[in-house]
């Protein structure tokens, strides 16, 4: 967990990165100077509970915020006409908060706070300090997603970062299980039918590799898994962005539907991840 101190740090850090980081060096400026007209010591302690430890990892914003950058320039997003980004699991909102530094407009979507961990970190303080827009609701297998009116508009971009669907025991599905082909097929058939404009896009980065060569300590039946769900989704690949991240078009998707299956994996028999 980052301590108080190492959270009242994060401005020394901004300043390391724009030394060294002189591409983003701008957008490095305007967080830092944004922090130091806060009063970081009242934020720390409004986002985390006495004993929190949940998602406290986005506290490390020097390091958050460089990743997201890379993640930008990955998606060529630093110079494209502005676009609207629908963030899905979006955490504290860093994404877009960077997404904005660049022109682009967005909503996040993140699941309700209500229900979550006493030891979780509160998301909706970070995104009211970086004046990210949100709407709640929990990504559910073969449930359509829902925008807040006031929000809803059809959006250009749908990016998700560190994703990992699992059906829970209120899905009666198999607790603990990864989704299976039909609930992906049925999340992009809602992104396309509903939520994206004509020819929009999704951008997702797996919690675990799905192209290249497995890491050398992943857990083989999680390997199996991701290496499955690439060959499902290659006939939508737009581009692939890393080694865990890919760039899809689901008007691709043949017939609406994914022709293949997943192996059953469940998430407690699989190896530790890094989050």
């Amino acid at each position: 967990m980052i301590s108080e101190e190492e959270f009242l740090a994060q401005p020394a850090k901004l300043a390391e990165l724009m030394a060294t980081k002189t591409t983003f060096a701008p957008y490095y400026r305007v967080l830092k100077e944004k922090l130091e007209a806060s009063d970081l010591r009242a934020l720390y302690h409004a986002v985390v509970p006495p004993k929190g430890k949940l998602g406290s990892k986005y506290l490390q914003l020097a390091m958050h915020h460089h990743r997201h950058l890379n993640m930008i320039t990955a998606l060529k997003l630093r110079h494209p006409p502005p676009l609207r980004i629908l963030d899905l699991a979006a955490g504290p909102g860093q994404f877009l908060y960077a997404a904005r530094i660049f022109g682009h407009d967005g909503v996040a979507l993140e699941r309700p706070f209500a229900g979550r961990s006493p030891r979780s970190i509160d998301y909706r303080v970070l995104m009211d300090f970086y004046g990210v827009s949100a709407s709640e609701q929990a990504i559910r297998p073969q449930v359509p997603l829902v925008i807040d009116q006031h929000l809803a508009r059809r959006f250009d971009r749908v990016t998700a970062f560190g994703i990992l669907f699992i059906h829970n025991r209120a899905d009666g599905l198999g607790a603990g299980e990864y989704w299976t082909a039909p609930d992906y097929a049925f999340l992009f058939n809602d992104l396309k039918d509903n939520l994206l404009v004509a020819g929009g896009l999704v951008t997702m980065q797996f919690h675990g590799h799905i192209y290249g060569s497995p890491r050398e300590d992943q857990d083989a039946r999680i390997a199996a898994y991701y290496t499955a769900l690439g060959t499902l989704l290659e006939p939508m690949v737009v581009e692939k962005v890393s080694p865990n991240a890919v760039t899809l078009d689901p008007s691709r998707m043949a017939q609406g539907t994914l022709t293949g299956a997943l192996p059953v994996v469940r998430h407690r028999d699989m190896a530790a991840e890094d989050d």
